[in-house]
């Protein structure tokens, strides 16, 4: 949790990206549908986000992605 925190502030610091538009984060803390409501951002095209960082524990659900471009 602490990497993922010093790589959002790397991406705001480096690009001037915006946690919560350019910059997209799951946590285990966040509800099922705050999962699914950013999980429909990320994928939507007209969508500003450029990453979406998830942490080992993300909600109770499965994730997918329409297209991811570089997952790891």
């Amino acid at each position: 949790m602490i990497l993922l925190f010093m790589v959002i502030k790397q991406l705001e610091s480096k690009f001037s990206w915006i946690q919560g538009e350019d910059i997209l984060y799951m946590h285990g803390k966040l509800k099922v549908d705050e999962c699914q409501t950013m999980i429909k951002y990320f994928n939507n095209v007209n969508s500003e986000a450029k990453v979406l960082l998830v942490s080992n524990r993300p909600c109770s659900e499965g994730i997918n992605l329409r297209a991811p471009t570089n997952p790891f």
